[in-house]
C-alpha cells in the first residue's frame, strides 16, 4: 500500500476550506505563493503570528505560477483579487489582516496572519 499517496478523512475544517478555495475560485499556486511566505515569515512562538508585505507574496505567486507553466502578472493579481484570501485563511481558524498606506502614509502594504 502506498500511503504518500492515502485519502485524508474529512474535517469540518478542511472541508470548509475546500469550500472557501472552490467559491473563491483561488488557483494552487496563489495559496502556493502565501504558504511560501507564511512558512518564511512565521515566528517560533505561540500563537502564530506571520507578518509579510504585499510585494513579497505577489512575487512568490508569480514564481509558484511560473513553476506550473502559467504566466502571470502582478495586475493580475489584483484584477482577479487574488490577494483577498481572508476567507479562504479562516477556513482553518487564520485570521488574516491586510493594511496597506492612505495618503500620506510611507509604509509598503503588509499582511499579518494570526490564530483566530
Amino acid at each position: 500500500m502506498n500511503t504518500s499517496t492515502a485519502a485524508v478523512p474529512a474535517t469540518p475544517m478542511n472541508l470548509a476550506a475546500a469550500k472557501a478555495l472552490r467559491d473563491k475560485q483561488l488557483p494552487p499556486f496563489v495559496i502556493a505563493g502565501f504558504n511560501e511566505q507564511l512558512l518564511a515569515n512565521v515566528g517560533t512562538t505561540q500563537p502564530l503570528r506571520a507578518r509579510f508585505t504585499q510585494n513579497a507574496v505577489i512575487e512568490s505567486i508569480i514564481k509558484h505560477a511560473a513553476h506550473a507553466g502559467v504566466e502571470v502578472t502582478r495586475q493580475d493579481c489584483f484584477s482577479n483579487h487574488w490577494l483577498d484570501v481572508e476567507d479562504v485563511f479562516a477556513a482553518v481558524g487564520v485570521k488574516v489582516k491586510y493594511d496597506s498606506p492612505s495618503i500620506g502614509d510611507s509604509f509598503e502594504a503588509y499582511f499579518v496572519f494570526t490564530d483566530a
